[in-house]
């Protein structure tokens, strides 16, 4: 349950602010078909108010050539607008410029330059904004590195309720970076994240439960976070909430759930579930004990395993003894299977399929 720090994640901005006090109705017509996704309206009202100067249509055709609505495709017109709306202070055009800089799409890549807009938009309290140039100054990427410039963005960004930044936040109190090191502060952000639904900070509140990381040790709670954070699709995740009701962590042990969890992860290609899966069809733990089912996940595992590590090592032995206990016509269906279960989106049925034949012999 390793938990790092948000990479250097850009949040395309699509909604602009207006920024005069008075818009034409021509704006408001253009605005109005771009919403009601009329691009072709839209771009008839917006393109020659952008021409003009309007700084609210610069931003939204930039955002219809970076999005292909109503024109084609086109980086290098679309941080051209977003520059010129960008000038003359639309925030989110900011941010807009700031992202493409950084991805180099439309001119050289420039990490500078991007987080000069990244600051412009930040001084406006934009949020997205304030978490990018909080990551700028984290890895040193266009700003000088410095973990409490860092922070203090972090928790700008947090304050107005982003959960990126809460998240980061809670990872700088969590490891002492740029503020003192408070398990505490940790949690209370990481809580806050966790609530809107950010998947690390869920986890790193797993593994503080888990641990007793700065808090009691409880892995009720701790499997509680873990099981919100697998609803996002994370095979790792999955395949250790799997792990917690086999072995009857912060619950009693469990192997329908456990098998349900390791199936989504196995499904996924988790070579850690498939092994586990592959025990418990070998073990008969909850299933009916199935030594071609076990054989061909443990293949699996081995061919997902890609270093050199006691995991894959593992899963070669497991394989290795079970075959001494298989006949010719068992390992034959066990290949056969593994050849079912490797095909996309496959994975499921071929696996049902075989255990409903299986239970009719």
């Amino acid at each position: 349950m390793k938990c790092l720090l948000s990479r250097f994640g850009l949040v395309l901005a699509v909604f602009f602010g207006l920024s005069c006090s008075a818009v034409a109705v021509e704006f408001e017509d253009g605005f109005t078909a771009y919403h009601q996704q009329d691009y072709a309206k839209a771009l008839k009202e917006l393109k020659p108010l952008a021409i003009a100067g309007n700084p609210n249509a610069q931003a939204y055709l930039g955002l219809m050539y970076d999005k292909a609505r109503g024109v084609p495709q086109d980086d290098v017109e679309a941080i051209k607008w977003f520059r010129l709306a960008a000038a003359q202070g639309v925030v989110t055009a900011q941010i807009n410029l700031a992202i493409m800089l950084a991805a180099g799409r439309g001119s050289e890549k420039d990490d500078v330059e991007s987080v000069k807009w990244f600051r412009a938009a930040a001084d406006q309290g934009h949020p997205v904004a304030q978490f990018n140039l909080g990551m700028a100054h984290l890895k040193g990427v266009g700003a000088v590195q410095d973990d409490k410039v860092a922070a203090t963005w972090f928790r700008l960004a947090a304050d107005q309720g982003s959960a990126l930044g809460q998240n980061n936040l809670g990872l700088m109190y969590y490891l002492g970076r740029g503020v003192p090191q408070d398990f505490r502060q940790a949690e209370k952000w990481f809580l806050l994240a966790a609530n809107q639904g950010d998947v690390n900070a869920q986890k790193t509140l797993s593994q503080m439960y888990f641990e007793g990381l700065g808090v009691e040790q409880n892995q009720v709670v701790a499997l509680k976070w873990l099981r919100v954070a697998a609803t996002q699709g994370e095979a790792s995740v999955q395949a250790n909430v799997g792990k917690m009701y086999a072995l009857g962590l912060g619950t009693q042990p469990d192997f329908a759930e456990a098998i349900k969890w390791f199936l989504l992860a196995a499904e996924q290609a988790d070579a850690d579930a498939q092994r586990a899966l592959g025990t418990i069809y070998a073990n008969g733990d909850g299933v009916r004990s199935n030594k071609v089912i076990a054989f061909a996940l443990f293949t699996l595992s081995e061919r997902n395993t890609t270093s050199k590590s006691a995991a894959k090592s593992s899963a070669v032995q497991f394989t290795t003894r079970l075959a001494a206990t298989m006949n010719m016509a068992e390992i034959e269906a066990a290949n056969s299977l593994v050849s079912e279960l490797s095909k996309p989106k496959n994975f499921l049925r071929a696996l049902d399929h075989y255990v409903q034949k299986s239970a009719l012999r």
